[in-house]
């Protein structure tokens, strides 16, 4: 939460903690790094993959993270755009209301229990909307959006390998398993890609051409996938970091389909699969 602006004094330097912690453990890894790859038998740190696609690609335009990787990969996510600072003020002061503070009480904040502060974030049963949370544009941790409109010249000369999951939605817990006929086909189709009935005919058909064999259902997730923040959002990222010329890109589209079922999870690509692939 971005307290930098409201929360007084103390706050002054409190702007993106989570990115920041991040950028510390690079840091460390720098700086016992002969240590660590000593006893592993690797030659050194050479790339920076902490925790998801979003942080990786904030680190690559904060000026804290410059030197600490020469090289990337996202995988499955990205972020195009950081929070305004406006919005981000918004929220912290939505946040104190909620649970009855005072900018001046901001420090009160640390001594509430995580699931207190969770509970707040999340939408209301009154329809209380929920709040949006993540690394602030503050002009000074984070100068810039980090590939918005263009890609950020800090880290100009990365190689980059970025991608997405062929069913990356068959992760999230809302996601909708029955079997589909083609009316219903045609109304998710529409309904997801908001458009008319034409348009959405003509999407299922070329979808239809490319994978014969698939099932409807399928069909529908592997396109939902594909127009989803999963898929979009690395794809314009990749454009914009080659757009800059100066290091190469590497695309992945990830299809293989686990042969793991317990019960939950669907043979499938979903969000993830291919983190268990390199580990391996």
């Amino acid at each position: 939460m971005y307290l930098a602006e409201i929360g007084g004094s103390q706050f002054a330097n409190a702007s993106n903690a989570g990115m920041l912690d991040i950028v510390l453990a690079l840091e460390w890894v720098r700086g016992q790094h002969r240590q660590l790859w000593r006893r592993s038998g690797e030659r050194g740190p050479s790339s920076a993959s902490p925790g998801g696609g979003g942080k990786v690609s904030t680190l690559m335009a904060m000026p804290g993270a410059k030197g600490l990787f020469h090289r990337a990969i996202v995988e499955s996510a990205s972020a195009i755009k950081g929070i305004p600072r406006a919005e981000a003020n918004k929220v912290a002061e939505t946040v104190l209301q909620r649970v009855n503070l005072t900018p001046d009480r901001a420090a009160e904040l640390q001594m509430l229990p995580a699931a207190q502060l969770l509970e707040v974030l999340m939408p209301g049963a009154a329809g209380t909307p929920g709040l949006r949370l993540g690394p602030v544009v503050d002009g000074r941790t984070l100068p810039t959006d980090p590939f918005d409109p263009v890609g950020p010249e800090l880290s100009a000369n990365i190689p980059l390998i970025i991608g997405a999951n062929e069913t990356e939605t068959t992760f999230l817990q809302n996601t909708k398993y029955d079997e589909l006929d083609d009316a219903a086909l045609h109304d998710r189709v529409k309904q997801n890609l908001r458009t008319d009935d034409a348009t959405a005919d003509r999407v299922i058909a070329v979808y239809k051409k490319s994978r014969p064999k698939a099932s409807n259902l399928d069909l529908y997730l592997i396109l939902a996938s594909a127009n989803s923040n999963f898929k979009m959002g690395p794809d314009l990222e990749a454009d914009r970091k080659a757009a800059q010329a100066k290091a190469p890109v590497y695309k992945y589209y990830f299809r293989w389909y686990t042969p793991v079922n317990q019960g939950h999870v669907r043979r499938d690509a979903h969000h993830g699969a291919a983190l268990r692939i390199r580990q391996r």
